[in-house]
């Protein structure tokens, strides 16, 4: 079945021939060239992603990779997330942001812990003297030194994939899946992904992380994509012939899904160690995922950049500090 939508003339070099660049609805999902019922494509359309399946996250979570974590080394890691909750609010330092086609920005920035069990961490900007209120759409760099704490271990399963070398450091991988349904994508139990952790201070390495069961939902978006709608466009030619009717043909050119390729967002961090033995932010990256049959395409969304940390004594100092109207370059 399908529907002219709109026909605009073109000239043609020829005599005697006129085109027509025409929009049309096909609601079978055949490609050009390829004729049948559309009961035809529920029977072939699959679920699975293209022969060269993407993974998104390098280390993708699966319950038959590694190994359950050990009650020795949970302990360890419960323990140093405990000492983050007060020391991410001993400092303060600089955040840059940077999107697409838009100068960067920059920040006095500090955090806030709640109390809360489990804790949630606020951040908190400041540009010149005034307070800047940002989107919240993802966790905040600084919340996955968290990841281990006692009161968030219940809502996560943790895959030990063993030792291994980044850079410098020798460190502990380790995947993780949330148990929260993705609801506004700020809370650490609603991702998944790879953290490494320094085997010595147990300090975070690097995070990279997606939305909880991301593979699964682009499996659904992608076959729902696959029965939708299709625009296709082409070139509908009129032939003029004396003393009859004309005589109309269309060529197609292009066949377009009317519903969007799934896209699927991620987010990569990297941490800086401290004298102190602890680590804390240096960058973080939202990346953007877009999925076809195809197969897929990659874009930064945000990258933040975090430097020039200071530390304080006691949280009231660093509240004095960045409230005396720290200057931000």
């Amino acid at each position: 079945m399908a529907f002219v939508l709109n026909a605009i003339p073109i000239v043609s070099p020829r005599p005697l021939l006129r085109r027509a660049v025409v929009l049309v609805f096909v609601i079978a999902a055949n490609p050009i060239g390829h004729s049948g019922p559309s009961a035809s494509v529920e029977t072939t359309v699959g679920v699975t992603l293209p022969s060269s399946e993407f993974n998104v996250l390098s280390e993708p979570f699966s319950l038959n990779r590694g190994q359950p974590l050990t009650n020795h080394l949970r302990t360890q890691l419960a323990e140093r997330a405990a000492s983050y909750k007060t020391f991410l609010e001993t400092f303060a330092c600089t955040e840059s942001v940077e999107k697409k086609s838009t100068p960067a920005k920059h920040f006095d920035y500090l955090l806030s812990v709640s109390a809360t069990a489990p804790p949630s961490v606020e951040e908190i900007r400041f540009k010149k003297d005034s307070r800047v209120s940002a989107r919240l759409s993802l966790p905040s760099a600084a919340s996955w030194t968290l990841l281990f704490s006692d009161t968030y271990q219940p809502y996560f399963v943790y895959r030990y994939l063993g030792i291994s070398v980044e850079g410098s450091h020798l460190v502990h991988k380790i995947l993780f899946r949330g148990t929260l349904a993705l609801d506004h994508g700020t809370d650490i139990r609603e991702w998944e992904g790879l953290i490494a952790v320094d085997i010595h201070t147990l300090a975070p390495v690097y995070v990279e992380a997606a939305p909880r069961l991301y593979m699964e939902h682009a499996r659904i978006e992608l076959k729902k994509r696959r029965r939708s709608l299709r625009t296709t466009v082409g070139v509908v030619e009129t032939a003029d012939r004396a003393g009859g009717e004309p005589i109309h043909t269309f060529r197609p050119l292009k066949s377009i899904r009317m519903r969007r390729s799934p896209k699927i967002r991620t987010l990569a961090v990297r941490f800086t160690p401290m004298s102190s033995g602890m680590s804390l932010p240096s960058r973080m990256v939202e990346q953007e995922h877009r999925i076809s049959e195809l197969g897929s395409s990659t874009k930064d969304v945000e990258i933040k950049q975090y430097t020039g940390y200071r530390f304080f004594a006691t949280r009231a100092l660093v509240l004095r500090a960045t409230a005396a109207g720290h200057e931000v370059d």
